[in-house]
């Protein structure tokens, strides 16, 4: 199942998108299920035993309304009923862009209502809208003054309310399928984060995703499913590693400068899910390990903030960092404590385990040392922390968006 939504300004390459699967050789025991919304309409394609079937929706159709996406997953069940399921969004992914919502809240009275029109439209006329569900846009212009709608951007907002939104959705797609999506694949930009992973925990198997930016070029489709259709038992360990695989050959083969677009390479990340309580375990020892002393280990957590990669760093408006990186970079420190020492290493530790982390590509040298999952944290120094960082399942039950404000409100009294 692929929902394609794409009533934005890459339509183009959703419509590319979807040529390469068409073309992919899916034999007779794969079918393909997709829903594509673009500024001209929404349709629906059906690919299997060697036939394909396409459905016109119309014009009225909100690819932003989580329900769409429920309402798609049930369609596909339908008409293409199978023992495992995989769900990939494609769309833009994680955060705002400081042209669009800056637009946004300088234009807009503050009780003009917001409209699905208004999402579509501003989308498909070239700003740069990279939120997937449209609750979140709404969560941002609803704000009561320009300055909260500007603190709001600043700080990912749009991310966090995203993640809440996407979990909501899994969990109603779960219970239509009767059971837990297989493979959940995010063709969408920087959504490989703990965040998202911990609010989907119940409702998928395994998450493939992107620390990065997404190449428009996206999945190689073709060579995908091709590859899935010569091999149909493969369960979601074995296809999310071929994903990974087929994604990293596809991108070091091709021919194009990354950099020049503002990305560094191309990565993706397989993990399974269910290591991801674990793990939250483990940050929330480092969280309460931190807070605990955290007058003394700010200074460590700074200095190992500035040698952590983040995504995107170009752009300063993500606040995304590699969680392993960070993570390792502490434990180094001289003046890290040693409970938080130890907390960190065992976050290293489960990061490097390949029953956890099943499969990673990363094409750029600057990648060397990440660890595959990202997390909000931000530098302290000149900016706010999200009011709705704290909407998040993973903020709440590991204490981390505590730790954060801990930090924030340490560096401050210092200065």
């Amino acid at each position: 199942m692929i929902y394609v939504a794409t009533h934005n300004n890459v339509a183009g390459w959703g419509e590319k998108s979807i040529e390469n699967i068409k073309a992919a050789q899916l034999g007779d025991d794969v079918q393909v299920v997709i829903q594509q919304t673009t500024p001209e309409g929404t349709k629906r394609i059906h690919i299997g035993g060697g036939n394909t079937s396409e459905t016109e929706m119309g014009s009225d159709v909100d690819s932003g309304d989580a329900g769409t996406l429920v309402d798609f997953a049930k369609w596909g069940k339908e008409v293409a009923p199978a023992e495992k399921y995989a769900l990939v969004l494609w769309s833009h992914g994680s955060g705002w862009a400081p042209g669009e919502i800056q637009g946004i809240k300088l234009e807009r009275s503050v009780t003009q209502p917001f409209t699905a029109d208004e999402f579509n439209t501003r989308s498909a006329q070239g700003g740069r809208y990279n939120i997937f569900f449209t609750p979140s846009m709404r969560h941002i212009l609803e704000n009561d003054s320009p300055t909260e709608r500007d603190i709001a951007f600043d700080n990912g907002t749009g991310h966090s309310l995203d993640t809440v939104e996407l979990g909501k959705a899994l969990t109603k797609i779960k219970r239509s399928l009767g059971q837990p999506v297989d493979l959940l694949g995010m063709n969408a930009c920087l959504m490989a984060t703990v965040e998202i992973v911990y609010e989907v925990k119940d409702s998928a198997t395994v998450y493939v995703a992107s620390e990065e930016l997404m190449p428009a070029e996206s999945w190689p489709y073709t060579e995908i499913l091709t590859d899935l259709g010569n091999s149909p038992c493969l369960d979601s360990v074995g296809l999310s590693k071929l994903i990974v695989e087929k994604y990293d050959a596809f991108f070091k083969a091709l021919d194009v400068d990354l950099t020049e677009r503002g990305i560094d390479g191309a990565t993706l990340t397989a993990v399974r899910v269910n290591g991801i309580a674990p793990l939250a375990e483990r940050v929330k020892t480092l969280a309460t390990a931190l807070m605990a002393d955290i007058d003394e280990q700010m200074g460590p957590v700074y200095d190992a903030q500035l040698l952590t990669t983040q995504f995107q760093n170009g752009h300063k408006s993500y606040h995304l960092y590699d969680l392993g990186m960070f993570c390792d970079k502490l434990a180094q420190m001289e003046e890290t404590s040693a409970p938080v020492k130890e907390a960190a290493e065992a976050i290293v530790a489960q990061l490097n385990d390949p029953d956890f982390i099943l499969a990673e590509a990363h094409t750029a040298a600057a990648d060397d040392g990440i660890m595959g999952l990202t997390t909000y944290l931000m530098e302290p120094v000149g900016a706010k922390l999200s009011p709705f960082y704290g909407h998040t399942a993973y903020a709440r039950e590991t204490g981390w968006g505590a730790f954060l404000q801990a930090y924030f409100t340490a560096v401050e009294n210092a200065g």
